[in-house]
């Protein structure tokens, strides 16, 4: 049996516009309800990340994200809508994955 649960938005299915790679870096996480949340960066693309965090979100939820691709590069903002959230038992820290939508794409990314 899968230890990961999921929880989509109603009609939302995997429709990537750009493929994700491996991405690993901290996160800062701030939402209306939530300020100065973190996680970690699992995977991203153009446009969008999957974030491993501590926090509770909702799916629907806008939020602005802060991350730095490497230690030298500046801060990139970008904000984002949750699309899904799942729950990784098997992770020792932050079991809740949350799949970020960018409003716009990372240029370059």
């Amino acid at each position: 049996p899968s230890r990961t649960k999921r929880y989509r938005a109603p009609a939302m299915r995997e429709r990537r516009r750009a493929p994700r790679q491996e991405f690993v870096v901290p996160v800062h996480i701030d939402a209306v309800d939530k300020q100065g949340r973190v996680g970690m960066a699992c995977n991203a693309s153009a446009t969008g990340m999957l974030i491993g965090t501590q926090s509770r979100f909702q799916v629907g939820q806008w939020v602005m994200l802060k991350f730095k691709p490497t230690v030298q590069s500046p801060w990139i903002p970008v904000r984002g809508r949750i699309v899904r959230i799942e729950m990784d038992e098997a992770r020792e820290l932050f079991r809740r994955l949350i799949a970020i939508d960018f409003e716009r794409p990372i240029a370059g990314a």
